[in-house]
């Protein structure tokens, strides 16, 4: 499992660069992307994170070198496949370079290019994103409170645009309408966390940019790979294995909702009991619980990748 967006933070990176495996990662950004990216992620201010066209590449490269990092402690695991793979939104892409759908330079240039696509409709649209949240008994949770949330956004002109566990979801959409949402929401006592710096993501806003990235790949001749291990799609929150449809998927979730939580259930379905977050910051691994709901702790466990301390702590059964 690999995190997008909400995994950055100011000095991001900075203790995976304590490693020489995460080290050599950063360096080579920097040289593929032309600038200092680490430079801007390492800076304790955060500042430079506040621009989409920074914060995405930021965090495929830290996502790549916490792998690469967990995997000079753990050599013997480099050749070990998992079953499926998935990751968040941005994530997604990350999930596709470990699946060898892409290069990481290919990841990185996507991440970029998509990343500042987004920022130019925040920056003309601007818009947001809020997640919401039930405590309530996870049963009933989703039958009564998504037909509340629903007709919220109906009423407000907002869009469902992550699914991420049974008890939350987020919402996005135009500035105005999500402050509209979040009051109507409030009123219905569910808790309500803004997210910050982040555009009208996965709704019809996004047009834009989607099509300025189907064209860059294009144009860039980047090739999209089978995958060595199926890809959980956001797209669908199904199985797929073929690169020109992962491509697609890949393309068309900056204007669809994330189905993760659909992801996990499908994974859960076909017997995964394993889950491996790898990421700037363990976010994913908190979900699995929610969406595992009433089943017992003991039918699946999480293994978080994060810095060094966390990659020379983790292990994997390889049976």
């Amino acid at each position: 499992m690999t995190p997008g967006q909400g995994s950055q933070f100011a000095g991001m990176g900075v203790k995976l660069a304590e490693h020489p495996a995460g080290a050599s990662v950063f360096r080579e950004a920097d040289e593929m992307l032309g600038f200092s990216l680490s430079e801007r992620m390492f800076d304790p201010s955060g500042e430079a994170l506040k621009d989409n066209a920074v914060a995405q590449p930021a965090i495929v490269a830290a996502t790549i070198a916490a792998n690469e990092v967990f995997l000079a402690e753990y050599p013997e695991m480099a050749n070990v496949i998992p079953q499926f793979y998935i990751g968040h939104s941005l994530g997604e892409l990350t999930a596709l370079y470990f699946a060898g759908v892409l290069r990481g330079q290919d990841a990185l240039v996507i991440a970029y290019e998509r990343g500042r696509l987004m920022q130019q409709v925040a920056e003309q649209t601007p818009g947001g994103m809020v997640a919401i949240i039930t405590e309530r008994d996870l049963d009933k949770v989703r039958e009564n409170d998504m037909l509340t949330i629903d007709d919220i956004c109906k009423q407000t002109g907002v869009y469902l645009a992550t699914y991420n566990t049974p008890a939350q979801v987020s919402i996005s959409g135009l500035a105005e309408n999500i402050a509209e949402a979040t009051r109507l929401l409030k009123e219905t006592k569910f808790k309500i966390i803004p997210l910050r710096n982040v555009p009208p993501s996965h709704t019809p806003y996004m047009r834009p940019a989607m099509e300025g990235l189907i064209k860059f790949i294009n144009e860039s001749g980047i090739v999209f790979r089978d995958p060595n291990a199926p890809v959980l799609l956001n797209l669908t929150g199904k199985e797929e294995d073929r690169g020109e449809a992962i491509k697609k998927g890949f393309v068309a979730q900056l204007v669809n909702p994330i189905r993760f939580e659909q992801g996990i259930t499908f994974a859960r379905s076909h017997g995964v009991g394993t889950f491996m977050e790898i990421g700037a910051k363990s976010i994913l691994s908190g979900f699995i619980p929610y969406i595992y709901g009433k089943y017992s702790q003991q039918y699946f466990s999480t293994i978080p990748v994060h810095d060094v301390e966390s990659a020379k702590a983790s292990s994997l059964p390889l049976d």
